[in-house]
């Protein structure tokens, strides 16, 4: 997996533009995976990439965690992302294949 984070200083904003893009690791973007957003262990808010991977949400100033998901990959998880005011970040993901699973469950019914 792999992780961008790119910080310029804006003007005005007192939220913070987190703007992202979801990938897999052939560079292709990823549509659908599921980018959630959490403070303090808390769920704050979530939002889904677009058909070229892109996603934006706007946030106050704080540390957040994002979760990103879909499946058939593995979760990726960025901790600690240090949002503050008048601040630009950028934020690529690269999502792994999940594993597939070896083992089998049996389920018996009685009849």
């Amino acid at each position: 997996m792999s992780l961008l984070a790119l910080l310029s200083g804006g003007l005005f904003a007192q939220n913070t533009d987190i703007q992202g893009k979801v990938i897999n690791k052939k560079g292709k973007p990823v549509l659908g995976a599921l980018i959630k957003v959490y403070k303090d262990g808390s769920f704050i808010s979530e939002i889904t990439s677009g058909p070229h991977g892109q996603y934006s949400i706007s946030l106050e100033p704080g540390t957040y965690d994002f979760e990103i998901s879909l499946t058939g990959f593995s979760i990726h998880r960025v901790k600690q992302v240090v949002v503050s005011s008048n601040q630009f970040i950028m934020l690529k993901t690269a999502l792994d294949k999940a594993p597939l699973l070896s083992q089998f469950i049996t389920i018996c019914l009685p009849l």
